[in-house]
């Protein structure tokens, strides 16, 4: 195994369960959360501006893929979403 895919092995060990670090409660992760999906759909509407379902997707990095249920409120198709994690 080569020494980048052990560092990677050793940084996901250590994650701390981010349900208790980031709880949906606290009114700054919130608060963070809106800002994040208000920046993502104002980029996207300058790219493609009414109908994202005929879009494809490729998310690196969706960890559980909650934001991938963003794009599905947004509005894409779910069979054009691909999560990478």
């Amino acid at each position: 195994m080569n020494e980048s895919v052990k560092n990677i092995k050793k940084a996901y060990s250590q994650r701390i369960n981010s349900r208790i670090v980031y709880p949906i409660t606290r009114n700054d992760i919130l608060i963070r959360n809106h800002q994040r999906e208000k920046a993502i759909l104002q980029f996207m509407h300058t790219l493609h501006p009414i109908d994202f379902s005929q879009l494809s997707l490729l998310e690196i990095g969706c960890g559980r893929g909650n934001d991938l249920l963003n794009f599905l409120k947004f509005g894409f198709s779910p069979s054009m979403l691909y999560g990478n994690e």
